[in-house]
């Protein structure tokens, strides 16, 4: 979400993530932005040392998905404190009453256990007075060459309007840009500026296809069920790989293979989370507009 956020025209103020090669990769590319390498229970318990802000206009918080996906079928080594992260929402909104809060998460939270996280979660937001509007969006309609579906919420504190969704750009409807392919992401990619650690493959033995067409799946942590070049012969490379997620060429990545393709992976779609912080955007100049242009009345009291 952050560079979608830079893309969109707002000021970070500051990331955190408690992942190394996360926290290298965001400050190489927002070196005028505070990256703090911690977790999000120490922002939360109002424990980190150094610069924090105490207010901000938006808040962004996306956490762990891997206890919330469908493909998440056995318990794992990090599950409960990945899930009690998500609970961290009360004092994170107490301690920087954001107007807007935004968060994102694996459509499977919705259903996954009964979908008993996902109504804690809405809960938590809505108690502390916030309105709020979920819903799953196809990051393909928003000029993203994969179907990647990702659950989205937005919330407004109270007295602020609740920002809509953002309305999609592509798609078969008459008006709309068609969906973006394969072979156009690729045409734009210059092989002879691609880093030497962003060219790692590996052999494939498939039959080849068209590449006028979107990947017809999500690009995950390992690559994915469409991580297969055109020719067949070979996965896409690393910057492929991060060109079809949405990230230009010039967004620089740190780490080994594992942990580039696990970023990769895990990352939203920039184009998509431009879309929705544009739209946020739009709503709270349309909000402070009005409120610019409000005149108190002057009551005389005999």
């Amino acid at each position: 979400m952050a560079l979608g956020a830079i893309m969109a025209g707002l000021l970070a103020v500051f990331f955190l993530d408690h992942w190394k090669d996360a926290c290298e990769t965001l400050a190489a590319n927002f070196g005028n932005v505070h990256v703090l390498r911690h977790d999000i229970f120490d922002l939360a318990t109002n424990t980190i040392l150094g610069f924090i802000p105490r207010l901000v206009d938006i808040l962004h918080i996306s956490f762990p998905c891997q206890p919330h996906s469908p493909a998440h079928t056995a318990l794992g080594r990090n599950d409960e404190r990945n899930i009690a992260a998500g609970y961290s929402v009360i004092p994170l909104l107490e301690q920087h009453k954001p107007r807007i809060l935004t968060m994102e998460q694996t459509s499977g939270i919705v259903t996954h256990g009964g979908g008993d996280h996902f109504r804690a979660l809405i809960h938590q937001i809505t108690s502390m007075g916030y309105n709020v509007r979920a819903g799953i969006l196809n990051c393909a309609d928003y000029n993203c060459v994969q179907a990647r579906k990702r659950l989205f919420i937005i919330a407004s504190c109270p007295g602020e309007p609740l920002p809509p969704f953002p309305q999609p750009t592509n798609g078969v409807t008459p008006g709309l840009k068609p969906f973006k392919t394969i072979a156009r992401i690729l045409s734009r990619i210059n092989p002879f500026t691609i880093p030497a650690h962003m060219r790692a493959f590996t052999a494939k033995f498939a039959a080849p296809y068209d590449a006028n067409q979107p990947l017809h799946s999500c690009i995950t942590t390992n690559g994915g069920q469409s991580d297969v070049h055109p020719s067949g012969r070979r996965s896409f490379n690393l910057q492929e790989l991060a060109c079809l997620a949405g990230f230009p060429q010039s967004h620089a990545f740190y780490g080994c293979k594992t942990s580039i393709r696990r970023q990769i992976g895990n990352a939203v779609p920039p184009p998509v989370a431009k879309a929705i912080f544009k739209q946020v955007i739009q709503t709270m100049r349309e909000t402070d507009s009005v409120e610019a242009e409000w005149e108190p009345e002057v009551i005389e009291l005999d």
